[in-house]
């Protein structure tokens, strides 16, 4: 193993994000015996990938769900990797005050962010995270949560806001007034 890895994949979307996702966590493979005899056997392709490179450890942040986490976390830790638990989930901001004079028309705008689980008790509230996204929205509405609730439910969990679509990269006009407020609140309340 080398001694600093100089590459650890955090933002892998397993089967389990749906529509999105292509990385199988196993597959089964057939392999004759030496007696001629057909098995099957399960492989990590990934994981075993990750093994081979050297890297300690190896994140998972499928979108909207929680789904894979048990299964990549055994398979992993069999592998001798950390897990680095996540998710990709919606957040709704509230209406920028500086849009006041807009009516009540314009619909509240969602953004994805990344969270990561830092440790127990971060893993609990991914998953109270994931399960009020899914139980609040109303389909054909991506699920999402409002950020006044992930400000009262954030302990033990960490954010990555960049990245494509995130929440501070402004297309100009009300995307960056969006923004604006989304800075202020990430650097105020989270």
């Amino acid at each position: 193993m080398p001694a600093e890895p100089s590459f650890i994949h955090l933002r892998n979307h397993t089967e389990y994000s749906l529509l999105e996702g292509a990385l199988r966590l196993s597959k089964a493979e057939k392999i004759i015996k030496e007696d001629g005899t057909i098995a099957e056997e399960k492989t990590h392709p990934l994981i075993d990938r990750c093994v081979a490179e050297g890297m300690p450890a190896l994140g998972m942040t499928d979108t909207q769900n929680m789904f894979g986490a048990m299964a990549f976390s055994k398979y992993c830790m069999d592998a001798g990797i950390k897990p680095l638990l996540g998710c990709q989930i919606n957040i709704s901001l509230p209406k920028p005050k500086n849009l006041a004079f807009m009516n009540n028309k314009e619909p509240e705008k969602s953004y994805p962010i990344v969270l990561f689980a830092q440790n127990h008790q971060g893993y609990l509230n991914l998953v109270k995270i994931c399960s009020e996204a899914h139980l609040k929205t109303e389909p054909p509405a991506t699920p999402n949560i409002p950020l006044s609730f992930l400000t009262e439910n954030n302990g033990g969990v960490f954010f990555f806001f960049r990245g494509g679509g995130g929440v501070f990269l402004g297309g100009g006009g009300v995307d960056e007034v969006y923004a604006d407020d989304a800075a202020h609140i990430a650097q105020t309340k989270l």
